[in-house]
């Protein structure tokens, strides 16, 4: 099993630390993003391959850029392989 770290935030989109999501051979989209806050709206590609570019991705990828404010809450926080 490989394993990704996701940053975790409160209802207030506050960092409240990391979760660790082990994956099986194929990345489920939904099961990583239900583990961000409030409701992804976009669609990351690079998840699907992040394990063979070890790159960390922006979790703002995942939210399309018409959410609102929130979204400059949470930049800066990445989704990586552990």
């Amino acid at each position: 099993m490989k394993k990704l770290v996701i940053p975790k935030f409160d209802e207030n989109l506050k960092f409240t630390g990391y979760k660790i999501v082990e994956v099986k051979e194929k990345i489920d989209y939904s099961e990583i993003a239900q583990e961000l806050p409030g409701i992804p709206q976009g669609y990351c590609e690079e998840i699907h391959t992040i394990f063979e570019t070890k790159k960390p991705i922006e979790i703002t990828n995942f939210y399309d850029p018409r959410q609102g404010k929130g979204l400059r809450k949470i930049k800066g926080f990445y989704i990586a392989v552990m």
